[in-house]
């Protein structure tokens, strides 16, 4: 995607599909000046209605109303297991994160468990990838499977971001600058096609939630084989006693973003010279493999700006923090 989707983190150390901090996401959607493929997502599907009609371009370059994103109750209501489950819930968690000592690491997999066994809100989603963690937060990936937020939006890929809050926050606290500006720019004229949709946001006694569109394309997994039996890791299971089910969720190793882009195009650019040289190695070929297309590169900028622009017009918002891990790819 090369468009205002800068859809990135950068307090992420993983460079995950979306990380990001305080500032909206620029997505790259595709330009009828080059080959990039225009993204047709939905409109906002969930949860509250608007109050005017908003207008989303969609690749057909047809526009449909669409309701706004963000449920008047933010507070979610927790339900979590009996004390004496959770003491045997504590020792199986402790068992399950021995092999971890990094700090972000093991903060991002307590994150994970606390939002889908305690927030039931999170049951409108099935939740299946965490795409990214840091400092800040984590981001994982699912669908839409509870039909009572519209039949339309049944299926939905989306992304959540988890918002860790500070050690003494209240459980009702300020809302975080980057759920604000997403949800000011979410309806009505302050939309744009090259800024990430936002859905819906609320928060707990732990953390904000924040539901944005899922946008990009893995592009690490072009490189690495898909098939590979992933390490232990890279694998956070455990068990939710409200819902009598087991969670397994894969961490995605890949990023959407235009720094996994450039990644995943030399890479592919490096193969191909490769094959054309046999007997060659990856240092022989290395001053061989070309720079990127230069209408590709006129298209993402082209994108980025159009989205920066919009935000200075329209929301008088200056995003502060525009680089290539913050710029979301879908396709080229």
């Amino acid at each position: 995607m090369a468009g205002f989707a800068i859809h990135t983190d950068p307090h992420l150390a993983h460079a995950g599909a979306h990380a990001k901090d305080s500032v909206p996401d620029l997505v790259a959607r595709g330009d009828s000046s080059c080959s990039t493929a225009v993204s047709s997502a939905p409109p906002s599907p969930f949860y509250s209605p608007a109050p005017e009609p908003r207008e989303q371009l969609h690749a057909a370059s047809m526009k449909t109303a669409a309701p706004a994103m963000f449920a008047p109750t933010q507070l979610n209501r927790l339900r979590g297991p009996a004390q004496p489950a959770r003491a045997a819930l504590d020792m199986a968690d402790a068992a399950s994160d021995a092999a971890f000592t990094d700090a972000n690491t093991l903060k991002a997999r307590a994150a994970v468990r606390f939002a889908l066994r305690n927030s039931e809100r999170l049951d409108s989603f099935a939740v299946d990838r965490i795409l990214g963690y840091g400092s800040n937060g984590v981001v994982l990936s699912g669908r839409v499977v509870d039909p009572a937020l519209g039949a339309q939006a049944v299926g939905l890929p989306v992304a959540v971001k988890i918002i860790y809050k500070g050690a003494n926050s209240p459980t009702v606290a300020p809302v975080p600058s980057e759920v604000a500006i997403l949800q000011t720019i979410a309806t009505g004229d302050a939309s744009h096609r090259n800024l990430l949709r936002a859905y819906d946001a609320w928060q707990d006694e732990r953390h904000h939630y924040l539901v944005t569109e899922l946008f990009g394309n893995d592009w690490l997994s072009t490189i690495f084989p898909s098939d590979a039996p992933p390490a232990p890791e890279d694998i956070l299971s455990f068990y939710n006693p409200r819902l009598r089910a087991t969670h397994t969720l894969r961490v995605s190793p890949g990023s959407s973003d235009l720094w996994a882009w450039g990644i995943a195009l030399k890479h592919h650019n490096t193969q191909r010279l490769l094959q054309q040289h046999p007997g060659a190695s990856e240092a022989d070929v290395a001053a061989l493999v070309p720079l990127p297309d230069a209408r590709h590169v006129r298209a993402i900028f082209r994108q980025t700006v159009a989205g920066v622009h919009h935000l200075h017009t329209h929301g008088r918002i200056v995003h502060g923090d525009i680089k290539e891990e913050n710029i979301l790819v879908q396709s080229m």
